[in-house]
């Protein structure tokens, strides 16, 4: 349905990632008590925003980005009501997210490059 916002989050388990929206959790007692019953190791909210491959960019998430023409790398946070890419590299050691919006939820200045989980260390994007 257009127009309508859809919360959803992933969760890390021992055998991967599972994806549910807040609708699915709320509405089916099985999808609910899965996520209660399972130790789950992470569970990361959507942003609401694709990176420019369309790829869901979600809390935790490792991306590559252009802020004032130079290339960063930064992790997607949430604090302080807003999603936010932290950064070292930048002056405030942070960008909001909605600040590299183009239009349609779409970003075509961040590149998805991984998650916190799986990318330990932050890697050089080669090709944005």
């Amino acid at each position: 349905m257009e127009g309508k916002i859809i919360i959803k989050y992933r969760y890390l388990l021992d055998d991967g990632w599972v994806f549910y929206t807040l609708d699915e959790i709320e509405s089916d007692n099985t999808v609910g008590s899965e996520i209660l019953n399972h130790n789950y190791k992470a569970r990361n909210q959507f942003t609401g925003i694709q990176d420019k491959n369309g790829k869901d960019i979600y809390e935790g998430d490792i991306v590559a980005f252009y802020y004032k023409e130079e290339l960063c790398i930064g992790k997607i946070t949430f604090e302080a009501g807003m999603f936010i890419i932290a950064c070292d590299d930048l002056e405030d050691s942070y960008v909001p997210l909605f600040e590299l919006v183009c239009s349609d939820l779409f970003c075509e200045e961040v590149k998805l490059i991984g998650n916190k989980y799986e990318n330990k260390e932050r890697k050089i994007c080669n090709e944005f």
